[in-house]
C-alpha cells in the first residue's frame, strides 16, 4: 500500500516537473506572441488581425497535411531496438520520411503557383487574397522539413535541450523579423511572415539535427513502401483528428467573416489566442506522463487510477489560470492588443470555462490514444467537433460572435460528461468520486467567478471567488495533506 502511494506521489512529481519542462521556450513563445499581438493590433487592426488569423488556420492545416503526421512514428522506429541495432533500417526510415516530405512539400508548392486563387476563395471566400494565400503555402515545406523530419531526429535522439535551443532561437529571430515586415508592408508583410518563420526555424532544426547525424543521411532520397506503412500506421489517427479540427476551424471562422466581417474575426482572435498560449502548460505534460504510462500499463487499474491523478492536477491547474485569466482580462486585451479588441472581453468566460471542459476531454482522448481504443478516440473527435459546428452556425444569426464560444463551450461539457461518466462506470471506485467531487467544486469556482465578472466592475468583488477558493483550499490542504487530496 505504501508503495503504491509513492509511486502515486511518483507519478504526480514527474507530471509536476514535466509541466514546467521546456518552461523557458513557453514563455519566449509567449512573450514573442503577445509581441506579435500587440504590433498586429496597432498596425493592422481588428481587420487586420482577423485576416492574419485566417491565414494562419490555413497554415495549420496546410502543415498537417504536407507533414502526414508520420514524425511519431518515425521516432517510434529510430528509437526501437531494431533499428538500433540496424543502421540500414535507421537510413531507410530516414529517406523514406525526407522523399515523403519532398513530394508533400513540392505538390503545395505546385498549388501556391497553379491554384491560390482557388484556395483563395475556399478560405476566404474570395479571389482578391490570393498573393496572401501564396505566401501561406510558400511556407508549408519549410515548416513540414522542419516540424517533422527534423524534429522527429531530435526527439529521437532524446535531445529535447537541441529542441528547446533551436525553438527559442527560431522564436526570438522570428520575432525580430516580423517587426520590419509588418511595420513597413503591413498585412502583406504579416503573411510573408510564415515563410519567413517556417525557414528560420527550418535553419536551426538543420543546423541542430546536423550535429546528431550526418547531412547525407537526413537528405537523402530512399522510398521503401513497408516503412511508409510502418510510419503512416502510427499517424493515421493523429492526420485525421487533427485535420478534422483544424478545418473545422477554418469553417467557422470564413462563416465569420462571411457574415459578421473581418473585424469580427479579429475580436473573436483575442480569446482564442489567450486559450493557446496557456493550453502547453497542461497538455504537453499529458503527452510526456500519461500516455507513455498508459501504453506500458493498457486500460488497467493502475492506468486509471493514474488518469484520476492526473485530471485532478489539471482540474486545480487549469481553473487557477482561468480564473487569473478572467480576473484581469480587460488588462491583457489592452496590454497585449489595444482598446479596439475590448468586446472580446465578453467573449472570455465562455471561452475559458468551455477550456476547462476541454481540458478533461482531451486528457480522455490522450488516455484513449494511448490505451489503443483507436477507434472510441476517433468517433469522441468526430461527435466532438460536430456538436461544435452544429451549434455554432446554429447559434451564429441570434448570438453573433458570441455563438462561437457557445458552440465550443456545448460541445466541450457534453462531451466531458461523456468522458467522465466512461470513467465512473469504467473505475465506480473511491478515487473516481474524489475526483468527480474536484472537479465540481472548481467548475463551481469558474462559474460564479463568471457571474461575479457579469455583475459588477470593482476589483474587490471580482477577486472575492478566487480569494476565499484559496482559503478554503488552503485550509483542506493543511487538514488533510496534499497527498491525500490529489493521490487518495
Amino acid at each position: 500500500m505504501a508503495q503504491a502511494q509513492e509511486s502515486k506521489v511518483e507519478s504526480t512529481i514527474k507530471f509536476l516537473s514535466a509541466s514546467y519542462s521546456g518552461s523557458v521556450l513557453s514563455l519566449v513563445r509567449i512573450a514573442t506572441g503577445f509581441g506579435r499581438a500587440k504590433l498586429s493590433a496597432l498596425i493592422l487592426g481588428t481587420a487586420g488581425v482577423g485576416m492574419y488569423a485566417q491565414g494562419n488556420q490555413l497554415f495549420l492545416l496546410a502543415s498537417a497535411f504536407a507533414t502526414l503526421a508520420i514524425s511519431t512514428g518515425i521516432i517510434n522506429e529510430l528509437t526501437n531496438r531494431k533499428t538500433a541495432a540496424s543502421p540500414a533500417r535507421a537510413q531507410k526510415i530516414l529517406s523514406t520520411s525526407f522523399t515523403v516530405h519532398f513530394v508533400t512539400g513540392t505538390l503545395f508548392l505546385i498549388v501556391a503557383f497553379l491554384a491560390s486563387k482557388h484556395v483563395s476563395l475556399l478560405v476566404f471566400g474570395s479571389k482578391d487574397e490570393t498573393s496572401k494565400c501564396f505566401a501561406v503555402l510558400l511556407a508549408i515545406p519549410f515548416a513540414a522539413f522542419a516540424s517533422s523530419h527534423l524534429e522527429a531526429v531530435l526527439f529521437a535522439a532524446n535531445r529535447f535541450d537541441l529542441y528547446v535551443r533551436g525553438s527559442i532561437a527560431a522564436s526570438i529571430l522570428s520575432f525580430v523579423a516580423f517587426i520590419p515586415l509588418v511595420r513597413y508592408y503591413g498585412l502583406n508583410g504579416a503573411f510573408l511572415y510564415f515563410a519567413a518563420n517556417a525557414s528560420i526555424l527550418f535553419v536551426f532544426f538543420l543546423y541542430y539535427a546536423g550535429k546528431l547525424r550526418p547531412y547525407r543521411e537526413l537528405f537523402r532520397f530512399g522510398f521503401d513502401l513497408h516503412v511508409l506503412k510502418i510510419l503512416m500506421s502510427y499517424s493515421f489517427v493523429m492526420l485525421f483528428s487533427g485535420a478534422v479540427g483544424y478545418a473545422s476551424t477554418l469553417l467557422i471562422r470564413r462563416e465569420i467573416i462571411a457574415r459578421l466581417g473581418l473585424d469580427a474575426n479579429g475580436i473573436l482572435q483575442v480569446p482564442l489566442a489567450m486559450t493557446s498560449y496557456y493550453t502547453p502548460f497542461l497538455t504537453n505534460p499529458l503527452w510526456a506522463r500519461l500516455q507513455p504510462s498508459v501504453s506500458a500499463n493498457g486500460d488497467s487499474p493502475e492506468s486509471r487510477e493514474a488518469f484520476n491523478t492526473i485530471l485532478r492536477i489539471i482540474g486545480l491547474f487549469s481553473t487557477a489560470f482561468i480564473v487569473g485569466l478572467l480576473l484581469f482580462g480587460d488588462l491583457l486585451v489592452r496590454l497585449a492588443y489595444s482598446r479596439d479588441f475590448s468586446p472580446s472581453v465578453a467573449l472570455m468566460p465562455t471561452q475559458f470555462l468551455g477550456d476547462f471542459f476541454y481540458f478533461i476531454v482531451f486528457a480522455t482522448s490522450v488516455y484513449f490514444l494511448a490505451a489503443g481504443r483507436l477507434r472510441a478516440y476517433l468517433a469522441g473527435w468526430l461527435v466532438y467537433y460536430a456538436i461544435s459546428i452544429s451549434c455554432t452556425l446554429y447559434l451564429l444569426p441570434t448570438l453573433k460572435l458570441r455563438a462561437v464560444p457557445m458552440g465550443y463551450l456545448v460541445s466541450n461539457v457534453v462531451m466531458a460528461a461523456v468522458c467522465l461518466l466512461w470513467l465512473l462506470r469504467a473505475h465506480a471506485r473511491p478515487a473516481t468520486y474524489a475526483t468527480l467531487g474536484l472537479l465540481a467544486a472548481c467548475a463551481t469556482v469558474i462559474v460564479t467567478h463568471c457571474l461575479i465578472l457579469r455583475g459588477t466592475e470593482s476589483l474587490a468583488a471580482r477577486s472575492a471567488v478566487p480569494l476565499v477558493a484559496l482559503a478554503i483550499g488552503a485550509l483542506v490542504l493543511k487538514k488533510n495533506g496534499w497527498r491525500k487530496v490529489l493521490l487518495k
